[in-house]
């Protein structure tokens, strides 16, 4: 869902919309104006990252619409974890988030999430561990375990296949120009 949350924020990171909903090409956008294909793939992504459970459009927004905020709601054993609105996330401040980049402190998962990370475009595999590991497996299976964590965020752990080099891995977006 995290992935999904930062392929639907690429036009806020773009500074085409102010949120990620308005964009007339979001999934996430569109199951929200009704559009029945996307109402079912927001639903089917909520409930593979709920262990398959069942689960409505209704709870499937309220929980995308939290990870598109930076919460990422940990499954309970009722269920979905809850079903009140979260706070609404602080603005992102690019100043703030760059001196944490600088500091090389872990970001908050709305922050991290309005950022470019190398990790989504170019780390070959990215997801919870057995999912990297099962990847892995399944190309090379005689090679070795090459996940690693992707220590970026302090509010989910991400591990990605390949490593990538440099320290450019999480940066600023780029803002247009008027």
């Amino acid at each position: 869902m995290t992935v999904g949350a930062y392929i639907d924020l690429n036009p806020v990171r773009a500074s085409a919309v102010h949120e990620a909903q308005d964009y007339a090409w979001s999934g996430f956008g569109q199951a929200l104006r009704g559009h029945s294909g996307a109402r079912r793939g927001l639903r089917l992504l909520v409930s593979a990252a709920y262990a398959r459970r069942e689960t409505t459009f209704e709870q499937a927004s309220l929980v995308y619409g939290s990870a598109i905020q930076g919460f990422i709601e940990r499954p309970s054993g009722q269920g979905f974890a809850s079903h009140e609105p979260h706070p609404a996330a602080a603005d992102f401040e690019s100043e703030a988030v760059e001196a944490k980049l600088e500091a090389g402190e872990a970001l908050a998962l709305y922050e991290l999430l309005r950022c470019r990370v190398r990790h989504f475009s170019a780390g070959l595999a990215l997801g919870p561990l057995a999912f990297v590991r099962q990847l892995v497996k399944g190309l090379s299976p005689a090679s070795k375990d090459t996940a690693r964590r992707c220590g970026l965020c302090k509010a989910v752990d991400i591990y990605t296949a390949r490593w990538l080099r440099g320290g450019d891995k999480v940066s600023l977006p780029r803002r247009r120009q008027a």
